[in-house]
């Protein structure tokens, strides 16, 4: 019997040999005595007495990143140039202030909620509780309820925010400062589908309320976010990238990777605190893990160690600005796929 000989042969494939490169921000500790700008998690540099990677690989790809989150989303800023880069360089925060004019202005009440972390329906209720208790009496000033889609605070004498003292969690809590004296101020959920519990025709989230209704001032969607994204950098590790990275936004640099704090994926519905808002990243602490099924592709030039590292990490605020995150309140971790082709 003749051997059957196949006109065709295959062949085998292999997939290319890869190594970790495991990163922690933690580990930045154990060098802070040969690199004293090793302070945070957002400015630390790596060097060994040896390579951390000799040569003969040509790629390396972002796989995994975790992130654990404990920086506060309520505070005012104090000192320094006032904006979101005081407290991006650790400091410079305090209680963010809350006051009122009530009996039509025969009073002024002053209060604070203090620095922490806080979602839409625990800061307006701590809010609500520091006015009263600045307001003192038998009974409470302030109160909050629900009726249907509406949240409402009510004061049991005219009254209103203050033009005073009101620089930060008064907006973002979506409140109109100053205008007319009301008893009554109805916090709406959103229109958008999906990001609030009861969709409502209002084109307005929050509105000053009278009988007759009548709107005084109306705002977008209440947000305590102070941060959009994060970025990852190392220039060390983004050097050999021919095809470099690039934005829509006035700053862009070559980046590992970029989180952004968004809700995950999956989340329908989306969380939602005890008066129907949504819980949004960085409303809550939180430690989350982030894989990639197709990482970030960097070339590499085999002929190249990776000796001394620095990483860094830029955050973006909700009005667009771009600062070195150099702060306490967070750690990361990272593996990158080292391969050899």
């Amino acid at each position: 019997m003749s051997e059957y000989v196949p006109t065709e042969k295959g062949f085998p494939i292999r997939e290319a040999s890869t190594a970790n490169f495991l990163i922690s921000s933690i580990d930045r500790n154990a060098y802070a005595n040969n690199n004293p700008v090793n302070t945070t998690a957002g400015n630390f540099v790596i060097q060994k007495n040896n390579s951390l990677f000799n040569g003969f690989f040509t790629r390396i790809g972002v796989q995994e990143v975790v992130l654990n989150w404990q920086l506060p989303n309520v505070y005012d800023i104090s000192g320094g140039t006032g904006s979101q880069s005081e407290i991006a360089n650790g400091g410079f925060v305090k209680n963010a202030s809350v006051s009122v004019d009530v009996s039509g202005g025969a009073q002024t009440v002053a209060t604070t909620v203090p620095v922490g972390i806080y979602t839409i329906a625990s800061a307006l209720d701590t809010m609500v509780a520091a006015l009263n208790t600045a307001i003192g009496g038998a009974s409470n000033y302030f109160t909050v309820s629900q009726a249907g889609a509406q949240v409402i605070l009510t004061g049991t004498r005219t009254w209103r925010f203050s033009n005073a003292n009101n620089p930060n969690l008064v907006n973002d809590l979506g409140f109109g400062i100053a205008g007319s004296y009301t008893l009554t101020k109805s916090i709406y959920n959103s229109a958008i589908p999906g990001l609030n519990k009861t969709p409502n025709s209002s084109a307005t989230l929050f509105q000053i309320q009278s009988s007759p209704f009548f709107p005084f001032s109306g705002t977008s969607l209440p947000s305590l976010r102070q941060w959009q994204y994060l970025d990852f950098v190392s220039t060390q590790l983004t050097y050999n990238q021919e095809l470099k990275d690039s934005s829509t936004s006035t700053t862009s640099r070559d980046i590992l990777h970029r989180w952004y704090l968004s809700s995950g994926e999956g989340q329908n519905p989306p969380y939602q605190d005890s008066y129907g808002f949504t819980i949004l990243p960085t409303y809550v602490p939180f430690s989350e893990r982030r894989a990639f099924a197709f990482p970030k592709q960097i070339k590499w030039m085999p002929n190249m160690p990776i000796g001394q590292i620095a990483f860094e990490v830029y955050a973006t605020d909700i009005q667009g600005n771009n600062y070195l995150l150099n702060t306490d309140g967070y750690e990361w971790m990272m593996t990158l796929l080292i391969s050899e082709v």
